[in-house]
């Protein structure tokens, strides 16, 4: 796990990565269990400490998605390998929406 931190030690952001990506040359080569990384990104930030949902989606494009979550106090990313390639999550990335964390800012959608 990587993770961005601000000056006072407030996490700004963590991504969680197979560690054979932090070697490998291609970043893409390895992947995690879909539901280690998600009891992961659960164990560092509880649904019950997200704040409310703003804003669910997911992107397909081809055999890689990427599954967004936003809510008031954390955006949530996983990038996921589709089931006939394996399955399986190249990465899931937490953005704490802070003051301090400028680049961090919550999704917003037209109604």
């Amino acid at each position: 796990m990587n993770v961005k931190a601000t000056a006072s030690g407030d996490a700004c952001e963590a991504e969680i990565i197979p560690l054979a990506s932090t070697v490998s040359k291609d970043a893409y080569s390895a992947v995690i269990p879909s539901e280690t990384a998600k009891e992961a990104v659960d164990e560092i930030i509880p649904e019950t400490k997200r704040g409310k949902i703003i804003a669910r989606f997911h992107v397909n494009g081809g055999c890689t998605g990427m599954d967004v979550s936003s809510h008031e106090k954390v955006t949530i990313v996983f990038v996921t390998r589709c089931k006939e390639g394996g399955g399986g999550t190249y990465s899931a990335r937490i953005q704490w929406i802070r003051d301090e964390c400028p680049d961090n800012k919550p999704l917003k959608f037209n109604n």
